[in-house]
């Protein structure tokens, strides 16, 4: 029965859309791109959410095993190179505001990991954040380009 359910679904949805007229798609148009910062804006709030999650599971290891604070600080390290490695490629490729705009929260957001600004903050933590928006900025930058 699913698939009369769907076939009936999909007559109903091509129906619908022949009556209703591009007026309503042009509000739609402008309720779904607030919609998607909506979400981009939840997703971004889980992505720190989960990192603070995997910093704290790394903690609780280490305390068991030392050799997890080795792993952790050789990630740390790993992760903040390659995120100002996207940010110095991206300088070649992007807009410099964007650019500087991500260089300035790599230094700023390591600056107060180093500082113990917050106490729940590190550099693993930092490294993944900057590497995540580092890279979408670089992402959308470079397909921006490629619509032009």
């Amino acid at each position: 029965m699913w698939i009369i359910k769907l076939f009936v679904a999909a007559f109903w949805a091509i129906m619908l859309r022949l009556m209703v007229g591009t007026a309503f798609f042009h509000y739609l148009d402008y309720f779904s791109i607030w919609g998607s910062n909506l979400l981009f804006l939840f997703e971004a709030i889980v992505f720190i959410d989960l990192v603070y999650a995997l910093d704290n599971s790394l903690d609780k290891c280490a305390q068991q095993n030392s050799k997890i604070y080795i792993l952790k600080a050789i990630i740390s390290i790993t992760l903040l190179i390659a995120s100002a490695f996207i940010c110095f490629i991206s300088f070649k490729h992007n807009n410099l505001v964007v650019c500087w705009i991500n260089a300035a929260f790599l230094i700023l957001f390591f600056i107060l990991a180093i500082l113990r600004v917050f106490p729940g903050n590190s550099i693993l933590i930092v490294g993944l954040v900057s590497l995540c928006t580092n890279f979408l900025g670089f992402y959308i930058e470079i397909d921006n380009h490629n619509d032009e």
